[in-house]
């Protein structure tokens, strides 16, 4: 392998480590899109999150509770 050639492959490297860090980026700091519901509150299987600006009657929300809040839900089921 001449110098050239071996010189060639590094922009390669540096190319695929930084598609490889932005995409660990926009999977990692990104909040879930798509969850799996099994509890009996509503109909089990997929749910799709979106953003709203606004809610209706009959919308689902979905939150984040708190540590305490979230461990006494766990203990109730």
């Amino acid at each position: 392998m001449t110098l050239c050639a071996r010189g060639a492959h590094w922009p390669l490297g540096v190319l695929a480590c930084s598609l490889f860090a932005l995409g660990w980026a926009a999977i990692a700091t990104s909040p879930p899109r798509l969850i799996y519901n099994v509890s009996d509150s509503v109909p089990v299987g997929w749910y799709r999150i979106l953003p709203a600006n606004s809610l209706a009657s009959g919308d689902l929300a979905l939150v984040r509770l708190p540590p305490e809040a979230r461990s006494l839900a766990a203990q109730r089921g």
